[in-house]
């Protein structure tokens, strides 16, 4: 293999010259594609910054398939086997594990729920729990009610 061919394949690896399909590097180096093949596939479509391909399970390594003109959001893990169709689009922050069909938008999120005083409570003694007691007193005496409680307490 060819010094320039050595390079390519870094760069794929890395993702900074173009997206791949998680077994078209395997394919190139066991010579199951010749070096056309492996540009023209490794660049059909995009693929956002932190995009995982979890194709292992413990024990079978399953293929994740991007077709022509999709487009893979940031931060989005492809759970295989999975397909993502032609010119189909996942939402960034998505963890995709259904086949997205041609044209459409794969999207999975959960509402966010912020648990309160979760810190306090499980954390306690830490750098965090210090950082958050120290915020909640600077609210409460913005809020004027740092001695709001009948036993004349400060809230936390």
């Amino acid at each position: 293999m060819d010094r320039e061919t050595k390079r390519l394949i870094e760069e794929f690896r890395r993702n900074e010259a173009g997206p791949l399909e998680n077994n078209v590097i395997d394919e190139f180096i066991e010579g199951e594609l010749d070096r056309q093949d492996f540009l023209r596939r490794a660049t059909m479509f995009g693929l956002g910054a932190g995009t995982i391909f979890v194709n292992y399970d413990g024990v079978n390594k399953h293929h994740t398939v991007v077709e022509d003109g999709a487009f893979v959001g940031c931060d989005t893990s492809l759970i295989a086997p999975v397909t993502v169709g032609a010119g189909a689009y996942t939402a960034a922050g998505s963890a995709i594990a259904e086949d997205v069909p041609p044209g459409s938008l794969g999207i999975t999120r959960a509402t966010q729920r912020n648990v309160e005083g979760w810190v306090e409570r499980k954390r306690p003694g830490t750098k965090s729990a210090r950082a958050a007691a120290a915020a909640a007193e600077r609210t409460a005496s913005r809020d004027g009610s740092a001695n709001a409680g009948e036993d004349g307490g400060t809230q936390a």
